[in-house]
């Protein structure tokens, strides 16, 4: 779901967050019926997804910065909405190193 600043903002987050939230806990059930491997496997999947679909981030967190001055964020706020290839590399790098990451469920 794209926001579109043409409406109100606060609904259309709502809505989103609603939407997410209703994906995460669908996902729930499969993931916890997951085996290590599989994962792994999710996790460097998204990595990879996440590498293949930097510019395509970099055009929408263009518009978000954009909209996100105009709204007068803090030049601390934008700094922290702000995405350079680097923070996307970074990101996706930090996935891989969780994938190879021993499997925390079930342990004490």
């Amino acid at each position: 779901m794209r926001l579109n600043y043409g409406k109100c903002i606060m609904d259309q987050m709502a809505n989103l967050i609603t939407e997410m939230a209703g994906k995460a806990k669908a996902s729930a059930r499969q993931l916890a019926t997951s085996s290590d491997t599989e994962k792994s496997a999710a996790l460097v999947s998204a990595a990879i997804s996440l590498r293949a679909a930097a510019g395509e981030i970099l055009a929408a967190n263009s518009l978000d910065m954009a909209n996100g001055a105009e709204s007068g964020l803090t030049a601390a706020m934008l700094d922290r909405l702000k995405l350079d290839a680097g923070r996307i590399a970074a990101i996706a790098d930090a996935i891989d190193q969780v994938a190879v990451l021993a499997d925390p469920v079930g342990e004490i």
